[in-house]
């Protein structure tokens, strides 16, 4: 609920309009590039990995159960944080490799 009374997520949501109109993201003209802007400051990261995780948490359930993945097959995390929803849906595939990558800030 924090990062939603941040200006890291207000700002940029206020200029949602100029970002559907453009087609990409406000984000950088604001504050510069995301990672970087958020790595400066280690209160705000932490603020925002913890919204990033709880919001992925209250959807883990529901994408595990809805997507039809294959018998055996690799399932792939990018920007996977801290694995749990890597960890969610490959626990419903026996037998399938299951890679995270998450690119590190500093």
């Amino acid at each position: 609920m924090l990062l939603f009374t941040d200006e890291l997520y207000w700002r940029p949501a206020g200029q949602l309009d100029d970002t559907v109109r453009a087609g990409e993201t406000v984000f950088p003209d604001i504050f510069g590039a995301h990672s970087s802007s958020i790595s400066r400051d280690d209160d705000r990261a932490r603020l925002f990995d913890t919204a990033i995780a709880t919001v992925s948490a209250t959807e883990q359930a529901a994408i595990a159960g809805s997507y039809d993945f294959a018998e055996r097959g690799t399932v792939v995390d990018v920007a996977g944080g801290t694995g749990a929803s890597l960890a969610r849906c490959s626990a419903r595939i026996p037998g399938c490799a299951a890679f995270s990558w998450t690119a590190n800030r500093s």
